[in-house]
């Protein structure tokens, strides 16, 4: 899958990332946001319960971040909004992945 890029990240570096979790994380649920619909849901197949978020838009941004900040941990592309979000988050014991 190698070559594919998710935000400045690799598909590769994701499915790392969620065996990282997976192997810390009992029973893990994954929220995965994303502005492809079609595109994510085709290419972010995990084996865990998955919820993706894609319904606030570019007009309403600022609430994906808030969904983001309640995620109990994370694994972010290198973008400011991905890392602001786990920045933000209140959860002592957080899990983040960042490459």
């Amino acid at each position: 899958m190698g070559s594919l890029r998710l935000g400045f990240t690799t598909l590769k570096y994701h499915e790392n990332a969620v065996k990282i979790i997976t192997e810390k994380i009992e029973d893990p649920v994954f929220y995965v946001f994303y502005d492809d619909p079609k595109w994510v849901q085709k290419k972010i197949l995990l084996d865990y319960l998955t919820n993706y978020i894609f319904h606030n838009g570019v007009d309403k941004d600022y609430e994906d971040l808030r969904l983001m900040n309640t995620c109990k941990h994370f694994i972010i592309s290198n973008i400011i909004f991905h890392w602001w979000s786990a920045w933000l988050s209140q959860n002592k014991n957080k899990i983040v992945i960042a490459s």
